[in-house]
Formats: structure tokens, C-alpha cells, sequence
């Protein structure tokens, strides 16, 4: 046999590929950690567009999620903010029927919710025909509960009130009277007309005590009135201190025999002036 090199070279050959070979063996663990490495990256590198374009979906997904989440929380904030708004329309109907049962003493007349507004029913049907003193009732009632209102400072503020007991019966008018009194009594300046005494009555009894007690209440009342005068033949009113007989009797029977007297004494000409004497004489 021919040997084509030397022998001594053949064995560091075989020798090395031996101490590879062993040291391949020695570090397995190793060697199979960057083989799996290695084949890691291989597997990365033919999917790296891929999951490029997953990550971008997912980047989107996120975004939409986060549009999605704040529409539901805008959403979820007006189902609170109507559930309110219907929870406050309804408790003033509420309130209202209960005022107006106790005002006209039956409930048969009762506010209810309409879409923003109010509906008024008889016995569960639309009212139709509703009498002048249940309009009274109606708008004087809706009237004082306004006063409560978010945007009317009621401690500052103004409420001015005319005649508000217009086709009422007796015991309505003290209904009105109670109403009235309860309603305003926190108010900054309240001004009443009317031209029923029975009423004038309460608010100058209510009116009284205010100033009887008037240190203690920070308040005082004051009363005036309107009184029709002759000027150059056309009839014009006035605003006077009230009559001393209007204010100091209980009665106004003092006050009015007071206007025959002076119309039987009076020596004006005017005769538009005398026009309510003869229904005071009949009174």
C-alpha cells in the first residue's frame, strides 16, 4: 500500500477532527441552544413581514379600541344625563299633582310627562275643558314651582304676583294663600296685587307679623294702593300709601262707607269718578 503523505500528518488530522468531534460533545447543550438560535432567526427572518403587519394591525386595533372605548363612555354619560333629566321631569309632575290635589282638594286634574313639555289629563284622559278657577289653579301652582328653579336665585330675587286668587272659591283662596306664602316666603322682594280683600286679608295679617318681627326676620313690609284720579277728563291711577281703614279694620265695609261719603261730599264735576259708586252702595 502507497501512502501519499506522511503518516505523522494523518494523525493530527484524525486527531483533530476527534478533539472537534468531542469538544461538539462536551458543549451538546450549547451547541444545540445556537443551533436553535440560529434556526429561531431563520424562522423570524421568513416571517418578519408578517408579523410587521400583524403588529401594525394590532397597533390599529388598539387605536379603534381606544374610539370604541370612548364612544361607549360618552354614550354611557348621556344614558346617566337622560335617565337624569327624566328622573327631574318627572319628580316636578310628581310634585305638581300632589300640589294641585291638595289645592283643589280631589285629583282627578294630573300633570303628565310629555316628551320635554306636560300633558294635563281628567281622570287619565287629555283635559279639554278645564274651568277658569282650575286654570287659575294650574298656572299659579306652575308659577310657584318655577321659583325653584336652578337658574332663578330666589334669596336676590324679584316675584312680582297679580291677583293670583282670580275664580277662586273661599276655600281654594286660602289653598292659594298657604301655597303663596310657603313658596315666597324665602324670596329677596315680593310684590302682590289683588283685588279680592279676603286676600288682602292673609297677606296684610302675614304682612304684619313680618313686621312685628321684623329685626328678627330681616325683613319689612309695606303697604300701598292704586287710586283712580281725574285728570284734565280722562281717568289716570296713582300709587298712595294704603287707607288707614283698609289697614286697621278686619272689615273693608269702613273703607268703602268712607268712598260713598266722600263721592256724597265730593264736589268734582268728573263723572267717570263716581262710576263704582253704585255698585259699592249695592255691596
Amino acid at each position: 500500500m502507497e501512502i501519499s503523505q506522511p503518516i505523522e500528518m494523518t494523525v493530527d488530522e484524525l486527531n483533530d477532527v476527534i478533539k472537534r468531534h468531542n469538544g461538539k460533545s462536551d458543549n451538546f447543550a450549547e451547541e444545540v441552544k445556537k443551533a436553535r438560535v440560529k434556526l429561531e432567526d431563520s424562522c423570524v427572518a421568513e416571517t418578519l413581514a408578517e408579523v410587521i403587519e400583524k403588529e401594525s394591525r394590532i397597533e390599529n386595533l388598539k387605536k379603534e379600541r381606544q374610539k370604541i372605548d370612548a364612544d361607549v363612555e360618552r354614550i354611557n354619560t348621556n344614558i346617566i344625563n337622560l335617565e337624569r333629566n327624566i328622573v327631574e321631569h318627572r319628580r316636578p309632575a310628581d310634585e305638581l299633582n300632589k300640589d294641585l290635589t291638595a289645592y283643589l282638594d280631589r285629583n282627578e286634574l294630573q300633570f303628565e310627562t310629555k316628551e320635554n313639555g306636560y300633558q294635563i289629563t281628567r281622570n287619565g284622559v287629555t283635559a279639554d275643558a278645564i274651568s277658569e278657577g282650575e286654570k287659575t289653579a294650574i298656572a299659579f301652582l306652575y308659577f310657584l314651582k318655577s321659583l325653584k328653579d336652578k337658574n332663578f336665585d330666589l334669596p336676590n330675587g324679584l316675584v312680582v304676583i297679580d291677583d293670583p286668587v282670580s275664580s277662586l272659591d273661599a276655600n281654594s283662596l286660602f289653598h292659594a294663600f298657604g301655597f303663596m306664602k310657603e313658596r315666597t316666603k324665602e324670596v329677596g322682594q315680593l310684590f302682590i296685587f289683588t283685588h279680592n280683600f279676603c286676600f288682602f286679608r292673609q297677606v296684610k295679617n302675614w304682612f304684619n307679623y313680618i313686621n312685628k318681627y321684623k329685626k328678627k326676620l330681616h325683613k319689612e313690609a309695606n303697604f300701598y294702593m292704586l287710586q283712580c284720579e281725574g285728570n284734565g277728563g280722562s281717568r289716570c291711577a296713582k300709587i298712595t300709601m294704603l287707607d288707614r281703614l283698609l289697614l286697621d279694620y278686619e272689615s273693608e265695609y269702613h273703607y268703602l262707607f268712607s268712598l260713598v261719603y266722600r263721592g256724597a261730599n265730593s264736589t268734582n264735576e268728573e263723572l267717570e269718578l263716581f262710576y263704582h259708586l253704585p255698585n259699592i252702595i249695592e255691596f
